[in-house]
């Protein structure tokens, strides 16, 4: 510690026994009068510019942040204006579903029929236990709760599932979604299940 006290009084005293500078000694300068650097030429074009920019992407960033929920309440307010709309417009015509085309098949050619089968023919059934019994198709019930028609992709719920085009429900696929009809398709069965 006492080598660093003694370099502190050493400093003070030659601090001390300096003479402090004449002022008429000092030798002054006139002030260089060129252009400052920010008054150049395009200087304040570029500034400006650049306020103008952030200006824009400021408000972008607003008007998204303000308007970015907007799509789905656009939706529901259209879908409703067409509800109180279609009491006052003449209802269109419901669009005729599409036909299904059915393959050309050739007429079966005359089989000999045995005489119970003949019988049968003439109103008198009797069971023959050599006949197979041949089982009943059963549809499964299909229970159409709504349907959300948007034109890009339409839904409906059916079996309380959410199906869209193309879907599977109790072995049938969704082929088309209307307005208030849902087409379900399975081999060469088609069922049309429309809302109540």
């Amino acid at each position: 510690m006492s080598l660093i006290n003694d370099a502190l009084k050493r400093t003070q005293q030659t601090t001390q026994s300096q003479e402090p500078p004449r002022l008429d000694a000092l030798e002054l300068h006139p002030l260089e009068t060129g252009p400052h650097p920010s008054q150049q030429a395009g200087a304040g074009a570029k500034r400006i510019i650049w306020i103008v920019v952030l200006l824009v992407v400021t408000c972008n960033i607003a008007l998204w942040i303000v308007f970015k929920d907007r799509g789905h309440q656009t939706q529901v307010e259209a879908r409703t204006a067409d509800a109180e709309l279609s009491a006052y417009i003449a209802p269109t015509p419901e669009p005729e579903p599409i036909p299904v085309l059915e393959p050309a098949v050739p007429p079966a050619p005359e089989v000999p029929v045995p005489a119970a089968l003949s019988n049968a023919a003439a109103g008198e059934v009797e069971a023959d236990a050599s006949l197979p019994a041949v089982p009943a198709v059963k549809r499964p019930e299909f229970r159409l709760k709504t349907i959300v028609f948007n034109p890009v992709r339409p839904s409906a719920m059916i079996n309380n599932r959410v199906l869209f085009v193309g879907d599977r429900v109790e072995g049938y696929t969704v082929k088309g979604i209307s307005q208030d009809t849902v087409w379900l398709t399975r081999d060469e069965d088609e069922v049309a299940v429309s809302l109540p």
